[in-house]
């Protein structure tokens, strides 16, 4: 699902590029026929055309093309599991550390990545739904030799919150 966000998003782009690329061709005509016919709001909006067919449409292209298999390279090397740290993606895309770090930064902050936050260093990228399913499963149940109450502990050793004699669960 999180993918399919990314293709929506470069398909607006695309999108957005291909019609104006069509604005500098339809805008040169409004243009020529509106000044024939004297219409000037017209020939204003076929110069607006023209002018962001000719200077918009290229950038919006480059945009397009370099951007979707970038951002597409390092939302798979995350989801999958294969890299989790910045470093691990720019070797692996060969990419600058920076670039794959503001990747990284707007993949998470576009709600690509639920529960992924990147770490203060700015170098490792933590899922913290996985760190709470591991956590979860290392806890377990034990009963306290002194007063007998069942207790919980985390990693097979843990503290009677009761009376505070150490408990160890039992496998």
């Amino acid at each position: 699902m999180k993918e399919k966000k990314i293709n929506n998003k470069y398909r607006t782009v695309l999108l957005t590029a291909i019609a104006l690329s069509f604005c500098f061709p339809a805008g040169v005509v409004i243009t020529v026929l509106s000044a024939i016919n004297s219409m000037f709001i017209l020939m204003a909006l076929g110069i607006v055309m023209v002018v962001a067919g000719f200077f918009v449409s290229p950038c919006i292209w480059s945009i397009f093309f370099p951007g979707v298999k970038f951002q597409r390279d390092v939302y798979n090397l995350i989801a999958h599991g294969d890299c989790m740290s910045v470093s691990e993606i720019a070797n692996n895309t060969g990419k600058s550390r920076a670039s794959v770090l503001s990747a990284v930064r707007a993949l998470i902050s576009g709600g690509y990545f639920k529960g992924y936050s990147l770490l203060p260093d700015n170098e490792r990228i933590e899922n913290k739904v996985i760190k709470k399913e591991a956590a979860a499963k290392e806890m377990s149940v034990a009963v306290c030799p002194g007063c007998g109450a069942k207790t919980k502990v985390t990693g097979g050793n843990g503290t009677c919150q009761y009376c505070g004699l150490p408990v160890s669960a039992q496998k």
